[in-house]
C-alpha cells in the first residue's frame, strides 16, 4: 500500500519534471496533483 502510493508520487514527479523541462506551464498541474494527495 505504501509502496504503491510512493510509486504514484514518483510517477507524478517525473511527469511534472518533464512538463517543467518542456517549458509548459505546470503550476496548475502541480496544484492539481498535490490536491489529489492532500
Amino acid at each position: 500500500m505504501f509502496d504503491h502510493e510512493a510509486a504514484r508520487v514518483v510517477r507524478g514527479v517525473r511527469d511534472y519534471r518533464q512538463r517543467y523541462l518542456s517549458g509548459q506551464p505546470s503550476i496548475a498541474y502541480a496544484k492539481r496533483c498535490l490536491g489529489q494527495h492532500n
